[in-house]
C-alpha cells in the first residue's frame, strides 16, 4: 500500500491518506495551541452510482452542532454533527456552493463543490485555525 502527504492550503493541517480496506480516517490538530492529534473515522455504508455523496467532518471542539446548507433555497444538507464526528448523505449530482454553520450561524466562508459527479464522494472539513473557523472541501479518492 502507498501513502501520500499533501498540504491543501497555507495554514491548514497536512492530510495523510493511505490505501487501505479499513474505514476512512482523517487526522488534524485537535487544538492549535497544543497540537494534539484527533482522529476522525468514517465507515461509509452508502453508495449509489447515480448520486453524489457528501460528508461533513466537524473538527472544531467549540462547535457543538455543525451543519451544512446549500442550494438556491439554502436547504439543510447535513445537520447536527457533533465535535470530532462525521456525517454523510447522498445528494443529486448538481452544481452547489454550501455554507458551514455552527449552531445555525455561518462560521466559515462558503465552500464551492462545483459540479458534483454521480458516484463520487466529497468531504467538507470544518476546523479552527488561529481562533477562526475554516472549511474546505476535498474530493475523496483511494490512493
Amino acid at each position: 500500500t502507498g501513502s501520500q502527504l499533501r498540504r491543501r492550503e497555507p495554514g491548514l493541517p497536512q492530510v495523510r491518506t493511505k490505501e487501505t480496506t479499513t474505514p476512512a480516517t482523517w487526522c488534524g490538530p485537535r487544538a492549535v495551541d497544543d497540537l494534539a492529534i484527533q482522529l476522525l473515522r468514517e465507515t461509509p455504508s452508502d453508495y449509489n452510482a447515480s448520486r453524489s455523496s457528501i460528508s461533513l467532518a466537524n473538527a472544531d471542539p467549540a462547535c457543538a452542532h455543525a451543519s451544512l446548507t446549500g442550494g438556491a433555497a439554502n436547504v439543510a444538507i447535513i445537520e447536527g454533527v457533533k465535535p470530532f464526528d462525521i456525517r454523510r448523505r447522498l445528494v443529486n449530482p448538481v452544481k452547489v456552493t454550501a455554507q458551514v454553520a455552527c449552531g445555525g450561524e455561518p462560521r466559515a466562508q462558503p465552500v464551492d463543490f462545483g459540479q458534483l459527479q454521480p458516484g463520487e464522494r466529497y468531504s467538507v472539513f470544518m476546523i479552527a485555525v488561529a481562533g477562526a473557523r475554516t472549511a474546505f472541501v476535498v474530493r475523496d479518492a483511494t490512493l
